[in-house]
């Protein structure tokens, strides 16, 4: 009898929800003006992904600090962005575009000359602890940077 407990529980929980399809009783009945909580949770994803964008131009603007031990990226108020780590691009400074961002570093070339590279990438994400880009406008190979 021990053993045969959890099977019961479970058989009177399943028994319990009824057989509605996974679905609430009320829910994508005909004649109701319910959508389906698919729809639902299509459209409140759709509402994070915007207020998403609209936190990231905001930290854009200057609302990142720099990462502890003086590596990882800076951004300031004025809109310049540095990144200490070397074994990264050195970023001297950028500008923000809608979901673009365009770089412009310094690079050696493999004569050990020092020389500046202006680069476009698409914002992926940007939070309080990584970077994520990739290379032109969409198509291009992805790059993270993360704090350490």
């Amino acid at each position: 009898m021990r053993n045969l407990l959890p099977v019961i529980i479970l058989i009177f929980l399943f028994s319990a929800c009824g057989d509605n399809n996974g679905e609430r009783s009320g829910e994508n009945q005909p004649n109701s003006n319910n959508t389906s909580s698919g729809e639902k949770n299509v459209q409140t994803q759709v509402e994070l992904n915007q207020k998403s964008v609209e936190e990231i131009e905001a930290e854009l603007k200057g609302k990142w600090v720099s990462a502890d031990g003086g590596t990882g990226f800076v951004l300031g108020d004025n809109g310049n962005m540095t990144s200490l780590d070397p074994g990264k691009i050195k970023y001297t400074g950028w500008k923000a575009d809608g979901n673009f961002i365009g770089i412009s570093s310094m690079q050696k070339d493999e004569n050990g000359n020092e020389m500046e590279v202006q680069k476009i990438y698409t914002i992926l994400e940007l939070t309080d602890n990584s970077l994520i880009l990739m290379d032109g406008e969409g198509n291009g190979m992805k790059q993270e940077y993360r704090r350490q």
